[in-house]
């Protein structure tokens, strides 16, 4: 029962100090106009003997802030094969 609970205070440790720079305390975003890319790329299978499937794919994510600091809209493109 020690070991089990040892291994729990390590890992609750852990994620403490890994995952404390990902929490901002600022969430402003820049004023303006804003193009973001993304690019998927990977592999579909289901464990049998056949060729797997390639997917790849790429998105455009163009947006333009409407209220400074609260609020931005835009749409996504993208193309997947």
């Amino acid at each position: 029962m020690r070991k089990i609970s040892t291994k729990y205070l390590f890992l609750l440790f852990y994620c403490f100090i890994c995952f404390r720079g990902i929490a901002q305390t600022d969430t402003e975003f820049p004023a303006g106009f804003v193009m973001q890319a993304k690019i998927h790329n990977g592999m579909i299978t289901n464990f049998h003997r056949g060729a797997d499937l390639y997917v790849g794919g790429l998105q455009l994510i163009p947006q333009i802030t409407l209220v400074p600091g609260k609020l931005r809209a835009g749409v996504i493109a993208g193309a997947f094969y």
